[in-house]
């Protein structure tokens, strides 16, 4: 797992190259012109692309960075083995266009098709959206770890105590969190059991499961697509352990009870341990920025809610 996507109160890097629609529409209109671009909207700005949505159709992403551009073609390789491993049924991004680097924008870029849907953290999640996030996760982590590491996916050192010990840090630095969320605090200063480490393989995991990252769909509350990954080779909990996020810990073990990949007897135990200490670390982050703790707050309740399952 990596610590990066464990809190999201860390600077990111400026944009080497600023974006407007404007020039996003050059940019198109001059690599490619068979597109209408009737409509052009901006999506949303992530760590790593800009994304436009082009005709209520493509989503265009463009690097925001050298290194992101750099990636682009092992980001396509992985792409290309969850999406076959997957299958129709939930959308995940395939490019069907690629940029290339111009006068006007420096970097590759490519398109996918848009997955429509909500992101999860914007709808009321159901016992169903659980199962069909489970039985997801059970396709991408049943991907041979050889075929991933083909597909250059990196595999993390990081053990569910160092990434204990890094959140810790983090919320002990910000001494208002003991007066905003009491109960959560202490329990983290009573120094919680750390949960034994997975004894099976890694597997390939998503990395960063926000609900953000979840698109569900309008009609029927069903997963529609999963987009943004930061693929790595790590404990298959880590996705799991982003569900408290999206609902309260009835709504995790649904996905849990859904999961058919073999665990070890401490897994649930450590999605729940991470999915707190993820919370704590976000709100932790929020009180210090200023924002004070409610931004977040659901995200803690899901995560400390009295578990009687």
């Amino acid at each position: 797992m990596s610590i990066r996507e464990t809190s999201r109160f860390v600077d990111e890097p400026d944009d080497d190259f600023e974006l407007s629609l404007d020039l996003v529409a050059s940019v198109l209109r001059e690599q490619f012109p068979q597109i209408a671009r009737c409509s052009i909207q901006f999506l949303e700005s992530g760590w790593s692309y800009d994304a436009y949505l082009v005709d209520e159709s493509l989503v265009f992403r463009f690097p925001r960075h050298a290194g992101v551009a750099r990636d682009l073609d092992r980001q396509e390789r992985v792409l290309a083995l969850v999406g076959s491993a997957v299958g129709a049924s939930v959308g995940i991004p395939k490019s069907v266009l690629r940029g290339a680097p111009s006068a006007r924008f420096p970097y590759c870029f490519t398109a996918h098709e848009y997955i429509a849907g909500d992101q999860a953290w914007s709808v009321e999640v159901t016992p169903e959206l659980a199962t069909d996030i489970g039985r997801a996760l059970t396709r991408v982590h049943s991907i041979d770890v050889s075929a991933a590491e083909a597909a250059d996916v990196r595999a993390s050192t990081e053990s569910t105590r160092f990434v204990f010990e890094q959140l810790r840090r983090e919320v002990s630095e910000v001494p208002a969190m003991e007066a905003a969320v009491p109960g959560p605090y202490q329990w983290l200063a009573a120094g919680p059991v750390v949960p034994n480490d997975p004894g099976g393989p890694p597997r390939l995991v998503h990395g960063d499961l926000l609900p953000r990252h979840i698109i569900v769909n309008r009609a029927n509350g069903r997963l529609a697509g999963i987009l943004d990954w930061e693929p790595v080779l790590s404990d298959p909990a880590l996705d799991f352990s982003y569900l408290v996020y999206c609902g309260p810990l009835s709504f995790v073990r649904r996905a849990v009870n859904a999961y058919e990949v073999p665990v070890d007897a401490a897994f649930l135990e450590r999605t729940i341990f991470l999915g707190r200490m993820r919370s704590l670390a976000w709100v932790a982050g929020s009180v210090r920025s200023g924002w004070g703790p409610t931004p977040y707050m659901r995200f803690l309740n899901n995560a400390f809610e009295d578990d009687q399952e």
